[in-house]
């Protein structure tokens, strides 16, 4: 079946964004791959955590009840229902982790945000893709400056605020177009795209102002040490 203009055009637009990927970009791709595989670990523990758990608690009820033919016959499906309900409750970005998101700390934040992005970047649009990996590649350069930032500077609130309320809130309202809709209508993906390149932005510009507030604060700690010390004679040998 041959493709349509839309999807040509797509698919070139895709591979001139990979050709123009920066250095940073390509990094964040790796430390993407990297995030997944330790996402996949930490729900594969969890998993296993909580079948160990049941199959203490099984041990333990037989010892005291015993089973019969049809415990023993109906265990192995309880065990795969359970071993889903787990694997379903792991999954990173659920309602429960983004409520908490606002109290945690800020470098938590940055790495819990990260997790988010990386977890459903699969089920953006091919479009709004790219944007991710923008937002991806501030967030990476942004993340050593808001760890030496005191919380008392508007940055770190402004951060805080626009990574655990305003970004979420994009790619859920996003996530709540229907498919179909989406699918008909292509302004959905080019308005998430549009916000990811904002948040892109202000990301940046936060990291700007951190770095602008970190030379200040050099500069202030030269005059003094000019005034303290620039008029002292060196000292004998």
């Amino acid at each position: 079946m041959p493709l349509d203009t839309r999807d040509l055009l797509l698919s070139a637009e895709l591979l001139l964004e990979r050709l123009r990927e920066r250095p940073e970009v390509r990094a964040v791709r790796a430390r993407r791959r990297r995030r997944r595989r330790q996402l996949l670990m930490r729900r594969l523990l969890r998993v296993a955590v909580g079948m160990l758990a049941i199959l203490v608690g099984v041990v333990v009820l037989a010892t005291h009840v015993p089973l019969g033919f049809w415990g023993v016959l109906l265990l192995p499906p309880l065990l795969l229902a359970a071993t889903i309900l787990l694997w379903r409750h792991s999954a990173p970005g659920t309602a429960q982790e983004a409520a908490v998101m606002p109290s945690l700390p800020l470098p938590d934040l940055v790495l819990k945000v990260e997790e988010l992005l990386v977890a459903r970047r699969d089920a953006l649009s091919p479009p709004a893709r790219p944007a991710l990996d923008r937002v991806l590649v501030a967030l990476a350069e942004l993340e050593p400056q808001l760890a030496r930032a005191a919380p008392s500077q508007a940055e770190t609130a402004e951060a805080r605020r626009l990574l655990a309320d305003h970004l979420p809130r994009l790619l859920d309202a996003w996530a709540a177009v229907p498919a179909a809709v989406r699918r008909r209508r292509p302004e959905a993906d080019r308005r998430l795209a549009e916000g990811l390149e904002l948040v892109a932005g202000e990301l940046s510009r936060l990291g700007t102002r951190l770095a602008e507030a970190r030379l200040d604060a050099l500069e202030t700690e030269e005059r003094f040490l000019k005034s303290r010390y620039a008029g002292l004679s060196p000292p004998e040998r």
